[in-house]
């Protein structure tokens, strides 16, 4: 489930809902009772999901043989040294760079 997606969290609502519904409170009561418990489980579910999904980055300038000029953003697995010469690798996600 991606974090973007917001289905973290709606079902962390519906969870907590039912739960909360079911467990907590009397008659009236219980259908508030579930409706609170249902929103605090989906901002917990949304953030957790959010931190889980979190992902170390770089962003690098590159100059090519040509004189252009590319950003390229991709995951840090893997470390550059200014003036290093690198492989600019173009698909379908956009560029990435390796050595």
């Amino acid at each position: 489930m991606s974090a973007h997606t917001g289905v973290p969290g709606v079902l962390g609502a519906v969870v907590g809902a039912v739960l909360g519904a079911r467990i907590i409170g009397d008659g009236n009561g219980r259908y508030l009772a579930g409706a609170l418990s249902g929103t605090v489980s989906a901002v917990i579910a949304q953030t957790a999901a959010n931190q889980l999904s979190r992902r170390d980055g770089v962003e690098v300038i590159v100059r090519t043989d040509s004189g252009r000029q590319v950003v390229v953003t991709q995951d840090a697995d893997q470390q550059f040294v200014s003036g290093e010469q690198l492989f600019l690798v173009s698909g379908a996600g956009g560029y990435r760079l390796t050595h």
